[in-house]
């Protein structure tokens, strides 16, 4: 196991149980298909809304240990930010390269291949992975935006969600 999944472990265990048991109680309520596709949709949501949330917070603690560490260098602003956006274009490629062997995409076009042809199965730790990296980047001063990271963490706790609860992929 990595790093990543023991750290994880048990607060995905508890999610995983407990959407379970949602699942199960809706069943067992008598409840219809729309209000179970409803409740499974906020509690999606919820997941989506909670990873973005650290996705945001990891910017900010990464930009503050940037901004932090530049007040305490002796060079001028035109090259510090040249020197830190390499810096965090570097810890990513790093990233992305060692940390998601084999994994070919994570971006919103692999989201929606993978949700037409592969029945949604978005792998949680790549995407974790290269969500670390785009925090990194943003967070150092890259050019770069959000919302493809946002996007695919969404679909990433939705798909993984699903295969808790073993939906079938039209769920």
């Amino acid at each position: 196991r990595s790093p990543s999944e023991v750290l994880l472990a048990r607060p995905v265990r508890a999610f995983r149980e407990s959407a379970r048991a949602v699942s199960s109680t809706l069943t067992a309520m008598g409840s219809d298909e729309h209000t179970q596709l409803l409740v499974l949709a906020v509690v999606i949501g919820t997941a989506a809304g909670a990873a973005v949330l650290v996705f945001y917070k990891a910017i900010d603690v990464i930009q503050g240990l940037v901004l932090r560490s530049a007040l305490r260098m002796p060079l001028p602003a035109p090259l510090l930010i040249p020197l830190f956006v390499a810096l965090g274009l570097a810890a990513c490629r790093s990233l992305t390269r060692w940390g998601t062997k084999g994994s070919l995409g994570e971006n919103i076009p692999d989201v929606m291949y993978r949700v037409t042809v592969k029945g949604g199965v978005i792998r949680s730790i790549p995407v974790m992975i290269k969500t670390l990296a785009a925090a990194i980047v943003i967070g150092t001063g890259a050019s770069v935006g959000a919302e493809g990271p946002v996007v695919v963490l969404g679909a990433a706790a939705g798909s993984r969600i699903g295969r808790w609860l073993r939906a079938s992929p039209n769920r």
